[in-house]
């Protein structure tokens, strides 16, 4: 309700990013480091380990937008280890093998509720939907099929998720820019501000 007070949850060494998920049990939080040798990383707190701050997956390339299933089980993220980004599911916490899922592209995933679908996004802002099975510490991915395409991209800081219930989506998308696009550039503002 907002009436706590702040608290420093981990002091870390480079760059943090936005966090990108929570558990739905409460114990984990998943976050983006820029590191100094790396690229982008994702870093697990544990709030039921003394609120310990580590490196999950921690390469070369850039593994960002981390998701938890809904059982907490896997984990999808996207990675730009094969040159460009895909969407990839391994376990949680402990990361073992991995799967890729999206194979033109991919970007936000996105759980279903029962964690038996994922959904993502196309380069070319295509909704993709990805079967999802698991089988004990496998995953087997079912035929990728094409949902919707967006108006436009969801811009530098945008996003799409699914509504609880699992029947509808909200996107946050960019206006487009094109030929009626403008940018208004307001100079002297202090002058202006002092005439009213």
């Amino acid at each position: 309700n907002g009436a706590g007070e702040e608290e420093l949850l981990a002091n870390i060494e480079g760059a943090l990013g936005a966090p990108d998920d929570w558990s739905s049990n409460g114990k984990h939080l998943l976050f983006e480091v820029l590191g100094k040798e790396t690229q982008r990383d994702i870093w697990l707190l544990r709030f039921d380990q003394d609120k310990k701050a580590a490196p999950l997956l921690k390469t070369p390339a850039a593994e960002t937008q981390a998701r938890l299933s809904p059982d907490g089980q896997w984990m999808a993220y996207v990675s730009n280890e094969s040159g460009r980004d895909e969407v990839y599911v391994t376990p949680f916490p402990n990361v073992g093998p991995k799967w890729q899922i999206s194979s033109e592209g991919g970007d936000l995933p996105r759980w279903g509720r029962d964690g038996r679908e994922l959904f993502f996004l196309r380069p070319d802002n295509t909704v993709m939907v990805a079967p999802i099975t698991e089988t004990g510490t496998n995953v087997e991915v079912g035929a990728v099929k094409t949902l919707f395409k967006l108006n436009s991209p969801p811009g530098i800081f945008g996003s799409f998720s699914l509504a609880p219930e699992g029947s509808r989506f909200l996107a946050t998308t960019g206006t487009g820019g094109g030929a009626g696009a403008s940018l208004t550039l307001v100079v002297n503002w202090t002058a202006e501000l002092k005439k009213k």
